[in-house]
C-alpha cells in the first residue's frame, strides 16, 4: 500500500505565503510529507478552477496539470489524484440541464489532458449539494473537530456569519444558480445566500426560484448519462474515473437526492459501466456513517477492494451514524482500523491510504500535528497486521500512461 495525503491547489507566487491554508499544495507541505513518510499527494481543486485555468474555459489544460505533475515530482512525491471538478464545469451535467454537452466535451477534454499528463486518476462526487459541511464538534481532550447533526446544520460557505444566520434548513430549497454551494454565474448581482431558510434574496427582498425537487432516479439517470459519455474517454486517456459517497450520507439534502448514501449502491454505480476506469473514491469515514455494527464496514471494504474497484481511501475515523455522527481521533472511533487495513490486504488492495478530516491539536501547528499523529497511528496499525507501506511511489499512476 502506499500513503497518501490531500493538499489543494494554491496561486502561482503563493505557495509558501504565510497566508496560505494549512493543507495548501506548498514547498513547506509536500516536506512535511516526506518527512512523515508519505509518498503520494491527492491534490484538491479551487472553486475558480485548478490549476490555474479560469472556470470559464471549462477544462484543465494540459500545461498546467503537467505543471502541477512536475511541481508535485520535484519535491519527490507522487501526484496520485485530483479530486473535485469546479462547479462551473459541470453544473450543467448535475443539473440535467441544456449546455450538458458542451460541458461533457470539456469533461472529456479535461480527462484526456489528466491522462497526457500522466495523472491517473479523477475523484469526483455526483452531487449538487456538494461535500456538506460540518458542525464545530469535539474530539478526546477538546480537540476541535467536526461533525454532523440534521437538527443543527451549519452554513460552510459563510463561516463569518454568526447565530442563526449561519444555520441552514436542510430541507430548504437549493435556488437556481447555486449548485456545491458556490453561484455558477454572475446572475446573482448583490443577492447574498440567507443560511437559515435557504433562500437567496436581493437587497430589496426579491426571492429566487428554486430548482425544485430531485428525486433519486432522477439522480441515477444524470449519473447513468454521465459515466456512458465519460468512461470510454476516460479508457483511452488511460484515467480512473471515483467517485466519492454523498456527504453525509443521508438520502436526501435540500430537495435533492442522495444516489450514494448506501454501501450497496456503490454496486449499482459500478455495474453502470463495467469498465477498470469507473471505481471508487473509498471515503472509509463516510461509509461508516452509513452502516450499523464493525462487521459490515469491513465488509464493505472487501467487497470493493476484492474488485479491484477502490481507487483511493479517505482513512478517518468516526463515532455514530448519519444523521448524527463526530468525526474524532484516528484512534477512538467506531471502527478497528487495524482490522480495516487488515482487510484492505486480504482483498488485495495496494493503494493509496490518506489520512482525512483529521482533528486539530492545541498547539502552534494544529492541523500538522493532527496529520502527524494520523499518519503515526496508521503506520503502527499497518505494520501490526503485516503491511509495509512504498518508501517511494512511481512517477506516474495513470493506466497504460507512460511516463512524460
Amino acid at each position: 500500500m502506499r500513503l497518501g495525503l490531500n493538499l489543494g491547489w494554491v496561486a502561482p507566487g503563493t505557495e509558501d505565503s504565510h497566508t496560505a491554508p494549512a493543507a495548501a499544495l506548498t514547498g513547506a507541505n509536500m516536506t512535511f510529507c516526506r518527512q512523515l513518510g508519505i509518498t503520494h499527494i491527492i491534490g484538491t481543486g479551487g472553486p475558480s478552477g485548478f490549476p490555474g485555468t479560469p472556470a470559464d474555459e471549462g477544462y484543465w489544460r494540459y500545461e498546467d496539470l503537467v505543471a502541477m505533475r512536475q511541481l508535485v515530482e520535484s519535491n519527490e512525491l507522487t501526484l496520485e489524484a485530483i479530486e473535485n471538478f469546479p462547479p462551473a464545469h459541470w453544473d450543467k451535467i448535475l443539473l440535467g440541464a441544456p449546455g450538458r454537452e458542451e460541458q461533457m466535451t470539456n469533461l472529456k477534454t479535461t480527462i484526456t489532458n489528466m491522462g497526457r499528463a500522466g495523472i491517473g486518476t479523477m475523484g469526483y462526487c455526483f452531487t449538487l449539494t456538494g461535500t456538506w459541511g460540518r458542525n464545530p464538534t469535539v474530539a478526546r481532550g477538546g480537540a476541535v473537530s467536526q461533525g454532523w447533526n440534521n437538527n443543527d446544520v451549519r452554513d460552510d460557505a459563510h463561516p463569518e456569519w454568526p447565530g442563526e444566520a449561519a444555520r441552514v434548513d436542510v430541507g430548504s430549497p437549493i435556488p437556481e444558480g447555486y449548485v456545491w454551494k458556490q453561484w455558477i454565474d454572475g446572475s446573482a448581482g448583490d443577492h447574498y445566500f440567507h443560511g437559515s431558510t435557504g433562500e437567496k434574496r436581493s437587497s430589496v427582498g426579491t426571492d429566487i426560484p428554486s430548482i425544485g425537487p430531485v428525486s433519486e432516479e432522477q439522480m441515477w439517470e444524470r449519473i447513468t448519462w454521465f459515466l456512458r459519455e465519460l468512461v470510454p474517454t476516460a479508457e483511452a486517456a488511460g484515467v480512473r474515473l471515483a467517485a466519492h459517497p454523498n456527504d453525509p450520507p443521508v438520502p436526501s439534502m435540500r430537495g435533492v437526492s442522495s444516489i450514494l448514501y448506501t454501501p450497496e449502491s456503490y454496486q449499482r454505480l459500478l455495474d453502470i459501466v463495467p469498465s477498470p476506469c469507473n471505481t471508487c473514491e473509498f471515503c472509509q469515514g463516510t461509509v461508516s456513517e452509513m452502516l450499523e455494527g464493525d462487521e459490515g464496514m469491513y465488509e464493505a471494504i472487501r467487497r470493493y477492494a476484492s474488485q479491484d474497484k477502490i481507487s483511493y481511501v479517505h482513512f478517518r475515523n468516526v463515532i455514530g451514524k448519519a444523521p448524527v455522527f463526530n468525526e474524532v481521533f484516528i484512534d477512538e472511533g467506531d471502527v478497528d482500523m487495524e482490522q480495516a487495513i487488515a482487510a484492505y490486504r486480504d482483498a488485495g488492495f495496494n493503494g493509496v491510504l490518506t489520512p482525512d478530516h483529521t482533528p486539530l491539536l492545541e498547539c502552534g501547528a494544529p492541523w500538522h500535528a493532527g496529520v502527524a499523529f494520523a499518519v503515526g497511528y496508521i503506520k503502527a496499525s499497518a505494520k501490526a497486521v503485516g503491511v509495509e507501506f512504498e518508501r517511494r511511489g512511481p512517477a506516474s499512476t495513470a493506466l497504460g500512461v507512460p511516463k512524460l
